[in-house]
């Protein structure tokens, strides 16, 4: 332990010490009227508290809020992110921290704090000095409870019969604003669909128009000239890779699956038919020439012939492969604005039928109630602070006055006022003991010799006190022949006397035994010491 831990606790031993905390009781019990009367006053300053105070009651009510994204109103919003359309609608994931948030903002509550002012000026109350987040603080109480989405709304007035209607009101405020508020998320998210359905219609159109205008321009559709399209081509949003089944160009302008498929369009068979004959006569001209090559020489006039037509005929089917190429590309942007077309009507019939549906967001699960018993003033609180003010407030009061007195009531305080030791503390009621006390300081301290003078040295009123006459009797009674002098009057004091100061708690004053100290200490051989009488 390190040596300013050590001074610590000296200093903590001495304060304990020098507190005696037996003295202060003894204090506030010679003192108890004060301490009575003090608590008595307090007690009824407090009961008059009371009576002015006027009473608050207290009303509450419960609503369960559901989550926006739960309920069904919001899968529809979720649909229509979820269909790929850039910016249709954005789900928000209100949490329910923010939705407690906004129900105890302004612009859900003012209506309410309005209604109260309204009630409170019609019974003439002065109303210039109320402010809405006071209002709100002191008196409405908006709390989630714990690990749960119910919401307790709780409300306090010295009104009792406001306090229904107040929480009806802020209920059907909430029912207005998180009606109101999905109201305009459903109106804004059908008029943006609405819109798009106007943009993609015409574009469907347009694409539509440019598709079948292509196809009878250059013969790539039926018998009547129109392009003929199945359910896949107007479902399907994009074409799949082409893998080619042949080595021709013709034959890569469409997909395998296209050619083994069984819905596959008419139109792309007699395309292909009527190329077919031209594609047909190219590989026997290019195999012709193949043969030829290995027997005749590269200058043969049948060789340059064979490659003459060759380049001639691969020239003439470029173009088709250019044509049908554009061709697809029409017919696929066709199909794909055809299905976003049908994606946004899909979308916008399924947001009015959970518009009309209307479930609302929260669900009142009780009707606001009144406690029976008002919550303030709070009668048991107020006494108890009153009786210990005034416990408190007495206790010092009656500590100082018994300070103020002067009056020395402690045997410790006297043993730090008389320089002199302590030779016997004698019980004086308990004169059964005096005796053995006696002899015990006749044979020690005094070393009393038969006819010897002792001056008993009285303190204060310790002289007149019926139990110290009584005492002062028993010593002339067992100390045969003592001459015994009786005084605090230090003036008869002489050096053939030895002098036993004797002390008694509440019999003297600082300020006497301070005179006594001074007094005595030219004397000081002849003092043996002091005795207390307790």
């Amino acid at each position: 332990m390190s040596t300013l831990d050590k001074e610590q606790l000296n200093l903590i031993d001495t304060l304990e010490d020098d507190i005696d905390y037996q003295q202060i009781i003894y204090s506030l019990y010679r003192n108890k009227g004060i301490v009575i009367a003090i608590t008595g006053i307090s007690l009824g300053i407090g009961c008059i508290h009371l009576s002015l105070q006027d009473k608050v009651w207290e009303g509450t009510t419960q609503i369960v809020i559901r989550s926006t994204t739960n309920n069904e109103g919001s899968s529809g919003a979720s649909n229509i992110a979820a269909s790929g359309i850039p910016g249709v609608f954005s789900a928000v994931n209100t949490s329910l921290k923010t939705e407690v948030a906004i129900l105890k903002s302004p612009s859900v509550l003012m209506p309410v704090f309005n209604y109260v002012k309204a009630e409170k000026f019609k019974l003439g109350k002065d109303l210039r000095a109320w402010k809405f987040n006071n209002w709100k603080d002191a008196k409405l109480q908006v709390k989630l409870k714990k690990d749960t989405t119910v919401l307790n709304v709780t409300y306090k007035d010295k009104d009792k019969q406001l306090i229904v209607p107040v929480l009806k009101k802020v209920t059907d405020t909430y029912q207005r604003y998180s009606g109101r508020s999905r109201q305009q998320g459903m109106r804004q998210g059908i008029k943006y669909l609405e819109e798009q359905i106007d943009i993609y219609k015409a574009r469907a159109n347009t694409s539509m128009t440019e598709y079948i205008d292509f196809s009878m321009k250059n013969g790539l559709g039926g018998a009547d000239g129109l392009p003929i399209f199945s359910s896949t081509d107007i479902k399907s949003s994009a074409t799949s890779s082409p893998t080619t089944s042949k080595s021709t160009p013709f034959a890569q302008s469409f997909s395998a699956s296209e050619l083994k498929s069984q819905s596959f369009n008419p139109i792309d068979a007699e395309t292909m038919e009527r190329y077919r004959d031209n594609f047909e006569l190219l590989a026997l001209l290019e195999s012709e020439l193949s043969i030829k090559s290995s027997l005749l020489k590269p200058n043969s006039e049948i060789i340059k012939s064979l490659k003459r037509r060759i380049d001639s005929l691969e020239k003439s089917l470029s173009r088709p492969t250019v044509i049908l190429n554009e061709y697809r590309q029409l017919k696929s942007q066709a199909g794909r604005d055809q299905n976003t077309l049908l994606g946004l009507e899909s979308q916008i019939s399924n947001l009015k039928l959970q518009r009309a549906k209307q479930n609302t967001p929260w669900e009142l699960i009780s009707e606001p109630t009144v406690v029976e018993d008002p919550i303030a003033p709070n009668e048991s609180r107020i006494l108890s602070i009153s009786l210990l003010i005034g416990l408190l407030t007495g206790s010092i009061i009656a500590y100082i006055a018994d300070k103020i007195t002067n009056i020395i009531y402690s045997t410790q305080e006297y043993k730090s006022l008389i320089p002199y030791p302590l030779l016997k503390t004698i019980l004086k009621d308990k004169p059964e003991t005096w005796k053995k006390d006696i002899d015990l300081l006749a044979s020690g301290p005094l070393n009393y010799s038969k006819g010897e003078k002792i001056l008993l040295l009285t303190l204060g009123k310790l002289k007149d006190q019926d139990y110290y006459i009584r005492f002062e009797d028993r010593i002339k009674d067992l100390l045969d022949g003592i001459q015994l002098i009786s005084n605090n009057d230090t003036q008869i004091i002489n050096e053939n006397v030895k002098i036993i100061i004797v002390a008694s708690p509440g019999m003297c004053k600082r300020n006497e035994l301070k005179l006594i100290n001074e007094d005595i200490k030219f004397k000081a051989n002849n003092v043996k010491g002091w005795i207390s009488l307790e």
